[in-house]
């Protein structure tokens, strides 16, 4: 069984570090605003254990429209039993209701580029050329509009 679920941002930091930043200490995986008011971190499970991770921050984004709330996407990660099952897409489709709830605006990312087609197929578009932030490959930045 498949369900998503608010969780802590501490709660995150294993998975953040397993998939995505296996070079970096757990500690080092609290991200800036991970405990702000506004920030929501969402669990994946999988017959209730942990699968996946997404977190949802007010920050803004060169990319985006100035004058509208923007919504980074951050850490979202599945591991190997909650890949091909749909959950991904449950964690991105709470992050996006989740934002179109508490405001609107603009959601954007920094996806790795071997993912650019899971983001375009919920409507995220590429805005920007690729860059590598160090020691995490290849990226893209990419948005979508809430309103």
């Amino acid at each position: 069984m498949l369900a998503v679920r608010r969780i802590s941002g501490e709660e995150t930091r294993p998975l953040r570090q397993k998939i995505l930043r296996p070079h970096q200490t757990i500690a080092e995986l609290n991200f800036p605003a991970d405990d702000a008011p506004t920030t929501a971190h969402f669990g994946g499970f999988v017959d209730n254990t942990l699968a996946g991770v997404a977190s949802l921050y007010v920050a803004p984004s060169k990319h985006a429209p100035e004058d509208r709330l923007q919504w980074q996407l951050r850490g979202m990660a599945t591991d190997g039993q909650g890949r091909g099952c749909g959950l991904g897409g449950m964690l991105l489709r709470a992050c996006l209701q989740h934002a179109t709830e508490h405001g609107g605006g603009t959601l954007w990312c920094n996806a790795r580029s071997n993912v650019i087609g899971f983001y375009e197929r919920f409507g995220l578009r590429v805005v920007s050329d690729e860059f590598t932030p160090a020691g995490l490959g290849p990226h893209r930045v990419m948005l979508i509009d809430l309103d």
